[in-house]
C-alpha cells in the first residue's frame, strides 16, 4: 500500500484543534490520521527545507512544530498583527502575511529552524476601489519566487502583486516591482509553473485566474480566465490555486459555487478550462496529491477533507472541525 505522509491545518479554535497528521493512500486516496499537536487556529502550514519542521501561522502568531520524533512545539513568536493568513519557510527566514493589518512579517531562523524574537515588517499602505473589501491593505500571500530572487507577496486590497529583492543572507529590499492586476479583483494566492516560467495569480473577488509570463521580477500579462462555470449568477469568491505534480494541470476553488475548476496547461503557459466539479461547503483550501490521481479539498463550512479523483468523483471523506490547509 503505497502511502506519503500529510499534515492539516484548521481555522477552528478550541481544545481539539490544531495540526493533523496523517497518512494518504496514493491507491485507494484514503487518509489516516496518527498524530495531532493543539495549535488554536493553525490557518496555514509550511514545511521546513529540510521537512523536519512545520511552521503554522496560528492564533498566537507563527508556530514551529518539531515533527521528528513524534510533533513538539519546537517555538513560537507573535506577528503582533489580529491574523495571520498565509505562511511560507526559506532555509533562514520565515514570511507571513496579515490580512487585516496588510502587513508581512520576516522572521529569522536559527540553524535549528527555530522562529527568533525581533522580526522584520513590511507595511503596505493604500486602498482599492471596492470600498467594502479593500478599505486598506490586505496582504493575502507570501513566498519566495522559483529563482529564490524575490519575496513574492499578493496584496487583496491593493489589487498588486508585488516582488521585493531577497538575498537569504541579507534579507528582503524595501524597494518592490509592482505587479498591477485588475481593479477591484482581489489578487489571492499565486502558483508558479514547474519550470518557473509562468505565474498563475487567482482573483478572489473578480473570480479569475491571471496568467503571467515570467521572468526574474518581470511579469507580461497573456490570459485572463474566469474560474467560475458558464451561467453562474450567485456570490462567490475565488480561493486556493495548485498545480499538478506532472504540471499539466491547474486547479481552483470556488466558495459559492462550491467547485473546483480544472484547466489543462498548454505548451505556451496559456489556461483552458478542463471541467468543474461539486464539492462540500466553503472550499477553502485544494491539494493534488503527490501522484496526481487525486484532488483534496479543505471543505471548511462542510467540516471535512474531501477526496476526489481527477474528474471529480468523490473517493473519500475525513471530519474534522473547520479544515483550512492542506500540505504533503
Amino acid at each position: 500500500m503505497p502511502v506519503t505522509e500529510m499534515f492539516l491545518g484548521t481555522s477552528a479554535f478550541g481544545d481539539d484543534t490544531g495540526i493533523m497528521r496523517a497518512y494518504f493512500d496514493t491507491d485507494s486516496g484514503k487518509i489516516e490520521v496518527f498524530d495531532h499537536i493543539r495549535l488554536e487556529r493553525a490557518v496555514f502550514l509550511a514545511r521546513s527545507s529540510d521537512k523536519d519542521i512545520i511552521y503554522a501561522s496560528c492564533k498566537e502568531g507563527a508556530a514551529a512544530v518539531n515533527i521528528k520524533d513524534g510533533m513538539r512545539l519546537a517555538s513560537i513568536q507573535p506577528v503582533h498583527a489580529s491574523a495571520s493568513c498565509h505562511i511560507f519557510a526559506s532555509e533562514n527566514h520565515l514570511f507571513t502575511a496579515s490580512y487585516f493589518e496588510g502587513r508581512v512579517t520576516i522572521f529569522d531562523l536559527d540553524c535549528s529552524g527555530n522562529i527568533l524574537p525581533h522580526p522584520f515588517y513590511i507595511q503596505h499602505l493604500g486602498a482599492g476601489p471596492n470600498k467594502a473589501r479593500q478599505e486598506c491593505a490586505h496582504a493575502h500571500f507570501v513566498r519566495l519566487t522559483p529563482d529564490g530572487r524575490y519575496l513574492a507577496v499578493c496584496d487583496l486590497g491593493l489589487d498588486k502583486v508585488m516582488f521585493y529583492p531577497y538575498c537569504k543572507e541579507s534579507g528582503v529590499s524595501l524597494k518592490p516591482i509592482e505587479i498591477a492586476c485588475p481593479p477591484g479583483s482581489g489578487p489571492r494566492h499565486i502558483a508558479f509553473s514547474k519550470r518557473g516560467d509562468f505565474m498563475y495569480v487567482v482573483t478572489e473577488m473578480g473570480n479569475t485566474v491571471l496568467v503571467f509570463k515570467y521572468n526574474c521580477g518581470s511579469a507580461e500579462l497573456i490570459q485572463e480566465i474566469g474560474t467560475l462555470p458558464e451561467g453562474f449568477t450567485g456570490e462567490d469568491t475565488a480561493s486556493a490555486i495548485k498545480i499538478s505534480p506532472d504540471g499539466m494541470l491547474l486547479a481552483v476553488g470556488n466558495r459559492g459555487d462550491d467547485s473546483i475548476a480544472v484547466f489543462a496547461i498548454e505548451s505556451e503557459g496559456l489556461l483552458a478550462l478542463s471541467h468543474h466539479f461539486k464539492v462540500g461547503k466553503c472550499p477553502r483550501d485544494i491539494e493534488f496529491d503527490p501522484s496526481g490521481k487525486f484532488i483534496l479539498c479543505a471543505e471548511q463550512e462542510e467540516n471535512r477533507i474531501g477526496v476526489y479523483d481527477i474528474n471529480g468523483k468523490p473517493v473519500f471523506s475525513l471530519f474534522y472541525e473547520a479544515p483550512s490547509c492542506i500540505l504533503f
